[in-house]
């Protein structure tokens, strides 16, 4: 009987150590877990992220050289495609000699434009020089008439004179017309001298834009990174505007979703450790560099209205961006949109 007793009394002692053990782990978790609440700022709302550009053609044509396939690594500057050049090399070929046709046009409008200069300054000059040499006639002929009037003459010796001043007013009204004439003539040269640089202008831009849509039969990666999901393939036609396929950039940050009541504890410049859940038992340093200066729910397609009356209090969500402080990130396969957690120290 002693036997059973003493028995079930280290049973209830073997009980009593293993309950004050498990309150112990549980209090040390506590105790970790209220320290690690008040000491820092955490969240798992936050993805990884990184610059998807679209792969967009500027000209339509056939594909005769692709160079790339789906997730396949590439350089900024590497040729991804080519499309078929011969209709633009002919555009480029065909505006080239429009240019050189435009050059002579100017050539010959300058030429035609000095000489109709030259043709009024000569126009002008023998005007100015019928004026000099008919004032002597348009003198003698006042003064005869006044000696007409007065009989002093024979009308013979008269009649001789207004015949002689007519003359030369017929002769300077002709060369006034003449002068009008030429200053038509060169205010149409000046005009067509206009028009050819005009045409020459117009025909340089026509250039330019053909060696740029030659120049974008090349497409060409914008930036380092990854092409997946290729939607092309060689011999297909594509037209202008069209996305062939995207690039998603190697540069990565993360994008963290911190509720507004934590927004407080965090300012730029702070240092963070990253884990991401792909990889739980590594850890990764970042830095806080920028949050926006709006929720999350201010970018969302419908943005919530609390002035309907049905208002229901939600904490809002602030993006907040960090970015890795060393390159170790980029030793390990992973991808942008992946979940991590962000966790910062309190200052």
């Amino acid at each position: 009987m002693n036997r059973i007793r003493r028995i079930k009394h280290k049973v209830s002692n073997k009980h009593k150590v293993i309950i004050i053990i498990f309150i112990i782990v549980v209090l040390l978790f506590s105790i970790r877990y209220i320290y690690h609440a008040i000491t820092t700022t955490s969240t798992d709302n936050a993805q990884i992220q990184s610059h998807i550009y679209p792969i967009i053609s500027e000209v339509s044509g056939k594909i005769v050289e692709l160079n790339i396939g789906d997730n396949e690594t590439v350089r900024k500057g590497d040729t991804l495609l080519i499309i078929e050049q011969t209709q633009y090399i002919n555009n480029v070929s065909k505006a080239l000699a429009n240019v050189e046709n435009a050059k002579l046009q100017i050539e010959v409008a300058e030429s035609n434009l000095e000489k109709s200069g030259k043709n009024l300054e000569a126009a002008i000059a023998k005007l100015e020089e019928i004026k000099a040499q008919n004032e002597a006639v348009y003198k003698e002929f006042r003064r005869k008439r006044n000696l007409f009037k007065n009989n002093a003459i024979p009308k013979a010796s008269f009649d001789a004179i207004s015949a002689k001043n007519k003359a030369a007013k017929a002769q300077e009204r002709e060369q006034v017309a003449m002068v009008k004439i030429t200053e038509i003539s060169h205010e149409e040269s000046e005009l067509n001298s206009t028009m050819a640089e005009a045409n020459f202008l117009e025909a340089e831009a026509i250039l330019s834009n053909a060696k740029f849509e030659l120049k974008n039969t090349y497409i060409i990666a914008p930036e380092n990174g990854r092409t997946p999901n290729l939607k092309i393939t060689i011999g297909q036609v594509i037209s202008a505007g069209q996305i062939l396929t995207e690039l998603v950039g190697e540069k990565l940050w993360i994008i963290a979703n911190y509720k507004e009541t934590q927004i407080r504890h965090l300012e730029e410049g702070m240092d963070a450790i990253i884990e991401i859940d792909a990889f739980p038992r590594k850890e990764f340093k970042a830095k806080l560099v920028s949050r926006t200066n709006a929720t999350g729910a201010k970018f969302a397609l419908l943005p919530t209205d609390n002035a309907t009356g049905n208002f229901v209090k939600i904490v809002q969500r602030i993006p907040v961006k960090f970015e890795f402080v060393d390159d170790e990130i980029y030793k390990i396969p992973i991808a942008s949109g992946m979940s991590v957690t962000v966790i910062v120290e309190n200052k």
